[in-house]
């Protein structure tokens, strides 16, 4: 296929991949402010995972969603703020309009805490409307259960620490998945290093800086 994107497909592309199959995976994520990062990386880690299993499935998936609850960054200017409810309808409608089109099976992936709070009770509603059933999937908990990722014990340093010691030669930790993340879906470029990102004014937790993860 020349584009498993949804939105660069065209309507032929579209029709052609309805006639063998009907799986399309939806990464759900936010907009919002995560130091030192772009607003939209919660968003790109769940692209990138949708990207990664159409190809390996067969399937298609369909970027872009990314203006929904935040949580608890309401507060920062970089953060887009969308109600839960207002965020469950938009999700709702979009799901509906898929299924209409041949989509019969879809796959949500969230990119942020509230995504799954939100997710959970549209293909809920999905189900109790259509009778057709939809698949909720997180990749990190799956990895976690397969052994392939370790399992976080307390937070924030100890899942950080064993990122470190898995990721990757760097001990980048978690950040090297995010990193990782905007390369799958070619934005590598947008990620800020050196002195765009280490600012002495940013501070994290217990006084570091947010942005220790990143190379010089």
């Amino acid at each position: 296929m020349r584009t498993r994107a949804l939105n660069a497909m065209t309507n032929h592309e579209i029709e052609t991949y309805l006639k063998r199959n009907d799986v399309i995976f939806i990464p759900v994520g936010t907009v919002e402010t995560h130091n030192p990062l772009p607003v939209d990386c919660e968003h790109v880690m769940a692209e990138a995972w949708a990207k990664l299993f159409a190809e390996q499935f067969d399937a298609v998936y369909m970027p872009n969603l990314m203006y929904f609850c935040s949580g608890g960054t309401d507060t920062m200017c970089g953060t887009v703020k969308i109600g839960m409810a207002d965020g469950m309808k938009y999700l709702y409608a979009i799901s509906r309009s898929l299924l209409a089109q041949g989509f019969k099976r879809q796959v949500f992936i969230p990119g942020h805490g509230p995504s799954r709070l939100m997710i959970h009770p549209v293909i809920h509603q999905i189900l109790d409307d259509t009778k057709v059933p939809m698949l909720f999937l997180e990749p990190n908990y799956l990895f976690q259960s397969k052994g392939i990722l370790p399992r976080p014990s307390g937070r924030p340093s100890g899942s950080w620490k064993k990122f470190k010691a898995v990721s990757d030669e760097n001990g980048m930790g978690d950040h090297a998945k995010m990193l990782g993340a905007y390369k799958i879906i070619g934005r590598l470029d947008d990620v800020p290093t050196g002195a765009e990102a280490n600012l002495p004014e940013t501070i994290r937790y217990e006084g570091q800086h947010h942005n220790d993860w990143f190379p010089e």
